[in-house]
């Protein structure tokens, strides 16, 4: 019962009895018992005034206590208010230094780190996610989806599969994605994606984690081609043994028979028999000597350490000198139909390294010679300026050989690399390599087309330099 109520109830309770009292006084009586009506009245009236007196006094310190317990229990509800609302500030400093000491661990961390809503839409991201997205306030992110920041593409990729995620509602680790970098290229990414599980036991978003694995792959990738390296080396090396060992057999079987002829029946030998064995020495000898020079080519190509030294050359001059010097014996030109054909202004300028052309061309003639069928017709045809190539010279070698099959075409300028298709013919497969870096060398190219028993075509491109350049070519070395 609340203070006031009990005062009320107290102050009726006296004033109900001082009305009985009054009412008893008023009631009649006889003369005789009327002086003893009035020693009772007065008796009355004074313990009447006295439980006043009491009554008041009662109020009063009733009154007084109301006031003291309500004073009280407005003082107590003060220091309650008080108290709870320090514990609910102090508790709120807390929440935001541990919510500040969150963001700033998160932002510190170098991985991508989000959380996306059951809709998948951005609800956090770190310094390192917003930066690869070229965003730098979070509030450039909160509320967007992949849709919003990415192409539509990658932007599916992602959606579908936060999708599995949260459908498995398990956590899905170390998928290896390709996500835009920091630095402006893509990377490689470790991405996990953790559903996360409300009360109610049903997703209600995702936590991405994206670890930078670009490193790791670009090493990865170095030893995979450090291993093929290796292979190509290893099957270099083999290619190498059995190709020398049967290539130096023939040549060094000839010159051991030729010595030992000369050496047994010198006496009975006229001089014309003698120089053609001696003949048959030097032509071996230079066979071997072309092997060696095509393999130590090879070696100072993948060095990067062939002498260059360009100058400018009458190309037709020099295409004559390697034809004569290739064909004026007359061993092969009869067995071949033969054709040059030759546009060129006379003393055509090309800016151009002697022994590396000579060696380019001989090689492309030589094979258009040995893989062509005796009889059979073989063209050189040399063209400067064409009209739709501007400064450049232009050779084609064309033969009506057996052709490159179709499946060794992509391996031709292997070192070491023979079609399958020519049986019982010496080479080394060296020469297409050779030729190849020494056109390439002078910023030339090569290309071909092939067709199985019909014949190959040879194109080589050579630039050739305006006449205020052709000073400079001469300067222009190579180191061993």
């Amino acid at each position: 019962m609340h203070l006031s109520t009990l005062r009320d109830s107290t102050a009726s309770t006296l004033d109900n009895s001082t009305a009985k009292l009054e009412v008893k006084q008023a009631d009649p009586v006889s003369n005789n018992g009327r002086c003893h009506v009035d020693k009772k009245r007065t008796h009355l009236q004074s313990a009447l005034a006295t439980h006043r007196r009491k009554a008041i006094q009662f109020r009063h310190r009733v009154s007084d206590h109301a006031a003291e317990l309500t004073e009280l229990v407005a003082s107590r509800s003060i220091e309650m208010a008080e108290d709870a609302s320090r514990r609910v500030a102090e508790r709120t400093a807390e929440l935001m230094q541990e919510r500040t000491l969150l963001r700033i661990l998160v932002d510190n961390i170098p991985d991508y780190i989000y959380v996306k809503d059951e809709e998948g839409r951005y609800l956090l991201a770190n310094r390192a996610y917003l930066l690869s997205l070229r965003l730098y306030a979070p509030e450039d992110l909160l509320g967007k989806s992949d849709y919003d920041v990415y192409p539509k593409t990658m932007a599916d990729y992602f959606h579908n599969a936060d999708l599995d995620a949260l459908r498995s509602l398990q956590p899905v680790m170390g998928v290896e994605e390709l996500r835009p970098g920091l630095g402006g290229g893509d990377i490689w990414v470790s991405a996990t994606k953790v559903p996360l599980i409300g009360a109610a036991g049903t997703p209600i978003g995702i936590l991405g984690i994206a670890h930078d694995i670009t490193t790791r792959k670009r090493m990865e990738d170095e030893l995979r081609r450090a291993l093929q390296t290796e292979q190509e080396l290893s099957e270099l090396k083999s290619r190498f043994v059995s190709i020398a060992s049967h290539e130096f057999r023939t040549p060094l079987a000839t010159i051991l028979a030729s010595t030992e002829t000369l050496r047994n029946y010198r006496k009975q030998l006229t001089d014309e028999k003698i120089e053609a064995r001696l003949d048959k020495i030097r032509t071996q000898v230079r066979h071997m000597t072309e092997i060696m020079e095509d393999v130590l080519m090879l070696a100072r190509g993948q060095a990067g350490k062939i002498v260059f030294k360009p100058e400018p050359t009458d190309i037709v001059a020099l295409l004559q000198e390697v034809l004569r010097d290739l064909l004026g014996t007359g061993e092969r030109e009869p067995q071949h139909q033969l054709v040059t054909e030759i546009s060129c202004v006379p003393d055509q300028q090309v800016a151009i390294d002697r022994g590396l052309f000579r060696k380019a061309v001989t090689n492309l003639l030589t094979n258009a010679l040995k893989y062509s069928p005796s009889g059979s017709r073989v063209e050189v045809i040399l063209t400067c300026d064409p009209p739709d190539n501007a400064k450049t010279a232009v050779l084609i070698v064309r033969d009506s050989g057996i052709g490159i099959p179709e499946e060794d075409q992509k391996y031709i300028f292997e070192p070491f690399h023979r079609g399958r298709n020519v049986g019982a013919i010496s080479g080394t497969g060296l020469g297409l390599v050779v030729a190849k870096q020494s056109i390439e060398l002078h910023g030339g190219s090569i290309r071909f087309s092939s067709s199985t028993g019909i014949g190959t075509t040879f194109v080589m491109r050579l630039p050739i330099a305006a006449e205020n350049e052709q000073s400079n070519y001469k300067t222009v070395t190579g180191t061993e």
